[in-house]
């Protein structure tokens, strides 16, 4: 059943950092908006199915995981141009992040994307 999860869990991860660059270029485009959301959607449920046959060890995915989809919905449904960026753009840090500390192990990898992406995100946020 792992493995059942697993395989989607990876492909929506993939899917959702390859929309992310795509979507920054034009936050209103419905297609990206929409893959995106779907990706990181599929990503959540299934991080949810995975924690569930590790509730011990794997517990504190959850609360990840829905925090990345509810800051990609909610970014995506605000009016204001600053929020969306905020909103998608954290969703997508917590997208680098988990691909970096799967990746990596280091207790960098938890710090550098929210280093790097929180004053990158707040100065297209400003632009926006």
């Amino acid at each position: 059943m792992h493995t059942v999860l697993l395989i989607p869990h990876v492909a929506a991860g993939i899917a959702g950092l390859l929309l992310g660059p795509l979507l920054a270029r034009d936050l209103s485009a419905p297609p990206y908006a929409s893959a995106y959301l779907a990706a990181v959607s599929l990503l959540a449920a299934t991080a949810l199915g995975l924690v569930a046959l590790d509730v011990a060890g794997l517990w504190w995915l959850a609360p990840l995981a829905l925090g990345t989809v509810a800051a990609a919905a909610g970014g995506l449904r605000a009016r204001g141009m600053p929020t969306r960026v905020r909103g998608v753009g954290g969703s997508y840090v917590a997208l680098i992040t988990a691909l970096l500390v799967v990746s990596w192990g280091s207790p960098l990898a938890w710090i550098l994307p929210t280093a790097i992406g929180a004053p990158l995100i707040e100065r297209a946020a400003a632009r926006a």
